[in-house]
């Protein structure tokens, strides 16, 4: 489904706005690029354990900044890593994009991209392993001190001309734990999904929605 979203995006005129969920990759990321007139963009693509996943990157928000520096309203989809460089490297380069006033971040915390770390041969029926569920949990739990911490690593990277208005953080996708687990971990998993929103005002105002 990549290669036929890729045909359709190439066949189109230049857009002002492009949304692209579950069937999105390389392919069609690389079409996406040549909408410089881009305003609103949303990419949430699908976790299928038969293909390479499509991973957002530095790399790929510097190349939507470059390609596409007409955005005001972006959401996206980023891989929880438990905190490390990497994703703050994302969170830097979210804050650099010139003209954005609205972000939506997607926290994947499915673990369906250990491949970054080395890569996995999991397919849908191999069960995790213990250490790979408790990857999945840490990345999931994610408190007010740390999203506050987050957001301001965005804030400081925006460009003070045009400032950020509206960010929200959700936590989502924990579909990859495994084909079957406890009701009890369903609980703490269901416990653990949260949506944090900042809104710019005077001040940093943060709620849980």
């Amino acid at each position: 489904m990549d290669e036929e979203a890729s045909f359709l995006l190439r066949a189109l005129p230049s857009l002002d706005s492009i949304k692209l969920m579950r069937y999105c990759g390389d392919m069609s990321f690389q079409e996406i690029l040549g909408h410089g007139t881009l305003r609103r963009l949303c990419i949430l693509p699908g976790a299928q354990r038969a293909v390479r996943p499509f991973v957002k990157t530095r790399e790929k928000i510097d190349s939507i900044l470059a390609y596409c520096p007409r955005i005001e309203e972006l959401t996206v989809s980023i891989p929880g890593t438990n905190g490390d460089f990497r994703e703050v490297e994302i969170h830097r380069a979210l804050g650099r994009m010139p003209r954005l006033k609205k972000l939506e971040i997607f926290f994947d915390c499915s673990g369906f991209y250990a491949w970054c770390k080395g890569g996995s041969s999991l397919q849908p029926t191999s069960p995790l392993r213990y250490a790979d569920i408790q990857d999945i949990l840490i990345n999931a739990s994610i408190d007010e001190p740390l999203i506050y911490s987050i957001f301001r690593t965005i804030i400081e990277a925006s460009p003070r001309e045009f400032p950020l208005q509206r960010l929200k953080a959700v936590i989502f996708d924990f579909g990859n734990l495994g084909v079957e687990y406890t009701a009890d971990l369903d609980a703490i998993v269901q416990f653990l999904f949260r949506k944090w929103q900042y809104i710019q005002v005077q001040e940093m105002v943060m709620t849980t929605l």
